[in-house]
């Protein structure tokens, strides 16, 4: 099941929260991306004194590609469990 966002979420800021960006420094030569995220929201929040963006790592192609279908494998769990449990409480009320 693809629970990935939609073009119906276009109002949606998904990058509010984590962006991801090519390498600033040197993405010509390197190819990779930086995985940033809110300082407030980072493991590392006692040491950021705003929301500021906090690189916490270095991904190339092919995590990208794992990290989406790590991502689409947790949507759907999520997507089955709301489901189960629609069905144990429909079940519920009809005892």
């Amino acid at each position: 099941m693809n629970t990935c966002p939609s073009e119906a979420d276009e109002d949606w800021d998904y990058k509010d929260v984590l962006r991801i960006e090519p390498c600033p420094k040197c993405f010509h030569e390197c190819k990779s991306y930086g995985l940033f995220i809110r300082g407030g929201l980072s493991n590392m929040s006692q040491y950021v004194e705003d929301d500021s963006w906090v690189n916490i790592c270095t991904l190339y192609e092919g995590d990208l590609v794992d990290l989406i279908r790590n991502c689409c494998d947790q949507l759907d769990l999520i997507d089955a469990k709301e489901k189960l449990e629609k069905t144990f409480n429909k079940e519920e009320n009809n005892d």
